[in-house]
């Protein structure tokens, strides 16, 4: 027993004089081999390298680099570009009792990296490592080829993949076009095992993007037989998950604040095989009720799920499988592409009977059968053509959409609205501005109404054709609201106003004005019941040229036209849909000269064809409309009718705003007068 122990204690004491020696060996390396330290890191990096001091490292056994800093690529600035509070170089134990320095890894400890792009797409990694003259010949290629891709040096790969960072920080600048925050990766954690020639490696990355409390951005990557192939033909694993995605942020990101907000839930991917050839899934799923993008709430397409199975070998993609649900509404897609140029042709399909609502206006707007073909790249996207439902009318889309930031359209939609059909050419450029010409015939006004204003969509009816040049301003997705302009001609062939008979209501309310005896007898409503006996407003034909601007659909000439009468009029209705109109109901000659054999007071109101004209005044909105007589028209009627020359002599010669004002009282007077005279006798 005492042999034991006595062979165990000489075995401690011998392990302690080694590692006591190793320990001695590192003090000396490190502090003989600073400056050697130094330069090699210099001519790897091709960088200026301030070290604040060289010491061992007891855990993990090695060499501490403290208060480490590399410089940036001139053009990019003078700042840092990595800084970490320490770098700790691992080595291997036996080989430093024989005095040798063998690398087992590297640990940073709270290190920062920034990641800058300039203003013609190069970025500040890609001259590590360079002599001057290989960076002349990087530039010179890069205006050759227009070349701005991420490059990092095979080199760095292989120390990245050997390290392991704690508490580390990455800003990603992006110096194109206009000003964007950078992108900020903190509490940034890897860890890499197994690094080594023809082992399966693993390396994980957790860090913070969104989140403030903690890892929401997760990458596993595993590389089986490391070493064994190249770069392009090396196999791998790799899975990526970003949670909590927030749209406010990526819309900041993109230089468009504002444009979207709320929150992605979870974007997935995995990948394996090589970079030649791999397969690909990705899924994103959403459910935020405050998700949104330009002025379109999307709280009624949700839940969102999107579903991507691809495969890549060589230059060529193939879309295995893709789908896309938003709430009811399942669209699946199937297609190919490649990857340079980056291309892709889709051919979609949605499940029968399946619709979304896309928040288009209010009601929001039912949108179903997709199906077509899209074609994608990097210029935008075609439609060749892409046909849907749209509230149950079908239409097709055809055209380019070229350029995503901003958008750019030139295209045609042609379908059947509201039991009609219809056709709108429509450009939209990169200033956002817009400009369609809209071409309808045949609409259904009862379902156009109860679609655009649905409080009185029941009360209308006829059918309606339209041709109209509009122009406006689109910003963030939508419409800029007092932009939209242009002008056009809606007519109405058999129309109806429902539960409202407007001559019949201007009548009765003429009746009521004082000394105005009753208009039309009950003998003369008995004659003409199919105009006076009826419910609702029946109307042949209509045409109203119209003006639309800063928010206003204005009618300076609308005519309704039926056999009884005629109505004449303009006015304008507004985005807020109040209305105002001014009118005259004109009875028809047969039907005036009934009126004035029966009431002599229908001289006064019958215009110089002899036809009954009853002016009138429709305002309010379209829920609670107003109809009265336009006392300011049937005076100026009276004063042509009894005053003659008098009434109709110009008022140019009162340059007195006051004595005009009196003159007006004084022929108002005169016609109170002589009505009252007229209707006694």
């Amino acid at each position: 027993m005492k042999l034991v122990l006595a062979l165990a204690a000489a075995a401690i004491l011998a392990a302690l004089a080694v590692v006591a020696f190793a320990l001695a060996n590192l003090q000396a390396l490190a502090g003989a081999r600073h400056d050697r330290l130094l330069a090699r890191v210099e001519r790897a990096t091709g960088r200026t390298v301030t070290i604040g001091a060289v010491v061992p490292s007891w855990w993990p056994l090695g060499v501490r680099l403290r208060d480490v800093a590399i410089t940036d690529d001139p053009g990019f600035g003078s700042r840092p570009f990595f800084t970490a509070a320490g770098v700790i170089v691992a080595v291997r134990a036996w080989p430093l009792v024989a005095g040798r320095i063998e690398a087992a890894g590297v640990v940073l400890d709270q290190p920062q990296v920034v990641l800058a792009r300039d203003a013609t797409g190069a970025w500040n990694v890609a001259s590590l490592g360079e002599r001057p003259r290989a960076k002349e010949e990087r530039k010179r290629r890069r205006s050759h080829d227009g070349g701005h891709g991420f490059r990092l040096p095979f080199g760095w790969v292989i120390g990245v993949a050997l390290s392991r960072v704690h508490d580390g920080t990455v800003l990603v600048e992006d110096g194109r076009g206009a000003e964007r925050p950078p992108l900020v990766l903190h509490a940034l954690q890897l860890r890499a095992t197994d690094v080594r020639l023809g082992a399966t490696a693993h390396l994980r990355l957790d860090a913070a993007l969104f989140s403030a409390n903690g890892a929401d951005v997760h990458l596993d990557v595993r590389l089986p037989e490391l070493g064994q192939a190249d770069g392009e033909h090396t196999a791998f694993a790799a899975q990526l998950t970003v949670e909590g995605i927030d749209l406010a942020a990526v819309s900041a990101l993109a230089a468009r604040p504002q444009f979207a907000a709320g929150k992605l839930t979870r974007l997935a991917v995995d990948a394996e095989g090589t970079l030649e050839r791999m397969r690909l899934t990705a899924t994103l799923d959403a459910d935020d009720p405050g998700l949104r993008v330009g002025r379109a709430a999307l709280a009624t397409v949700q839940p969102l799920a999107v579903r991507l199975r691809a495969t890549r070998n060589g230059n060529a993609i193939t879309i295995d499988e893709g789908r896309v649900s938003a709430a009811e509404l399942v669209v699946g897609a199937s297609g190919r592409g490649t990857v340079d140029p980056a291309r892709a042709e889709l051919t979609l399909d949605s499940l029968a009977g399946a619709t979304m609502a896309v928040p288009w206006g209010e009601p929001p707007l039912r949108v179903g059968a997709l199906a077509g073909h899209l074609v994608l790249d990097r210029e935008g996207a075609s439609l060749e053509p892409l046909r849907l439902e749209l509230d149950g009318s079908s239409c097709e889309l055809a055209g380019r959409v070229t350029g995503l930031d901003p958008v750019v359209v030139d295209g045609r939609v042609t379908g059947k609205p509201f039991g009609g059909t219809g056709r709108a050419d429509v450009t939209l450029d990169a200033s956002g501005a817009l400009r369609a010409h809209v071409e309808a015939d045949h609409v259904d006004v009862t379902a156009a109404m109860a679609r655009f204003a649905p409080a009185v969509g029941d009360r209308v009816a006829g059918r309606a054709a339209l041709t109209a040049s509009l122009a406006g301003r689109v910003a963030d997705g939508a419409i800029a609201p007092g932009s939209l302009a242009g002008s056009g001609t809606l007519s109405v062939a058999d129309g109806r106003l429902r539960d409202v008979n407007l001559p019949d209501l201007v009548v009765k309310e003429v009746e009521r004005i004082p000394f105005v005896p009753q208009l039309v007898s009950e003998r003369v409503r008995e004659r003409y019941g199919d105009l006076f006996a009826s419910p609702d407003t029946v109307i042949e034909q209509v045409s109203m040229p119209f003006t639309l601007g800063h928010g206003r659909l204005t009618t300076d000439a609308a005519t309704m036209t039926s056999p009884a009468y005629q109505i004449d009029g303009h006015g304008w209705i507004d985005s807020a849909q109040e209305l105002h109109f001014a009118g005259e109901v004109l009875l028809s000659g047969t039907l005036s000269r009934t009126l004035r054999d029966d009431v002599r007071v229908a001289e006064v109101l019958s215009g110089p064809d002899g036809r009954v004209t009853l002016p009138f005044l429709v305002r309010g909105s379209l829920t609670h409309l107003s109809v009265e007589p336009d006392m300011k028209e049937l005076r100026r009627v009276g004063l042509d009718a009894l005053l003659g020359h008098e009434a109709a002599a110009p008022e140019a010669d009162d340059q007195d705003g006051g004595k005009r004002e009196r003159r007006k009282e004084r022929l108002g007077d005169k016609v109170i007068e002589r009505l009252q005279k007229l209707l006694h006798r």
